[in-house]
């Protein structure tokens, strides 16, 4: 998990080197973001500008509310499971991702004028967006901290939750792709990091580890592919792109799914955080192991 923390913020580098660093790259986000706010100003708009009409309503829901009401729900699930470490361990992988979103938009990265005839010219930075982070690692914190009879439920409601978070802000004209690409790495890298924390030093089997390890890695290799995607069908000086706001706004919210189906098995392969114990019917906990016949005589004191 370590290994793939490290990993995640490479391919969080990438992301933003590629897109954000090259003319190729703006050249395309621009293009998607031109195509967006056409879109807005079309009365008779469908697709993902119309789905994403549904949220762009809600103007209440900001980043601070998001946060505040994501912890909160982290901290009651956690605690009322008595999992202390696991709930304080969530917590902070939640505060420690939305720290680093707004940190790294506002202070660390920029976005310098490199595409000559963009209307948006460098502008503001906004890789990455500081609602799609919140959105994917609260799905992920919940995760960490939910029975395991409710996880596929939480990774199933989170993905339509953040897709649908990751959609509204490419196709309301608010993010550009990349923004949302390096927002889900960055909540991944979190969540490797807290499992690493959370996780046993040592398992029994090796087939656990090595199943933890590419499920790691999947969404590592997955989200580093669609920067050099994106790069092949971007706008040429001879024609358009492939790519628009409608591919872009689906795209986004495939890219932010991808997390929580490998974190979905990264938990339950890494441990659940379950009471070690077998509870039996009409009877107290029995701790691992005590059910296994043991032979008396390996018991008893040798006589010299």
């Amino acid at each position: 998990m370590g290994a793939a923390a490290v990993g995640s913020a490479a391919a969080f580098a990438v992301a933003y080197a590629l897109l954000v660093r090259t003319g190729a790259g703006q050249r395309l986000e621009d293009g998607i973001l031109g195509e967006a706010y056409g879109r807005l100003a079309d009365p008779l708009r469908g697709g993902v500008a119309q789905w994403s009409a549904l949220l762009s309503g809600l103007h209440w829901l900001t980043a601070p509310v998001i946060l505040v009401a994501g912890l909160a729900l982290v901290a009651v699930v956690g605690l009322a499971q008595r999992q202390v470490r696991r709930t304080v361990v969530a917590l902070a992988m939640v505060l420690a991702a939305a720290g680093a979103s707004f940190l790294l938009k506002g202070e660390l990265l920029s976005r310098p004028p490199l595409d000559p005839g963009s209307v948006w010219g460098g502008g503001d930075n906004s890789f990455p967006s500081g609602h799609v982070t919140l959105a994917v690692v609260l799905v992920l914190g919940l995760l960490v901290v939910a029975p395991a009879r409710l996880r596929p439920v939480v990774a199933g409601v989170g993905a339509l939750w953040s897709g649908a978070v990751a959609m509204t802000v490419v196709a309301q004209g608010w993010h550009r792709p990349s923004d949302v690409i390096g927002s889900t790495l960055l909540a991944f890298t979190a969540f490797c990091v807290a499992m690493a924390v959370l996780s046993p030093a040592r398992r029994s089997g090796v087939s656990a580890s090595l199943l933890a390890a590419a499920w790691a890695w999947l969404p590592v290799f997955l989200l580093t592919a669609v920067p050099l995607e994106l790069l092949a069908l971007s706008p040429s000086a001879d024609g358009p792109g492939l790519v628009g706001v409608e591919v872009a706004g689906w795209l986004a919210a495939g890219v932010s799914a991808v997390p929580l189906v490998a974190a979905l098995v990264l938990v339950s392969l890494l441990g659940s955080g379950d009471p070690p114990g077998v509870l039996r019917q009409g009877q107290g906990e029995v701790p691992p192991g005590a059910d296994r016949p043991v032979a008396a005589w390996a018991e008893m004191p040798r006589v010299p």
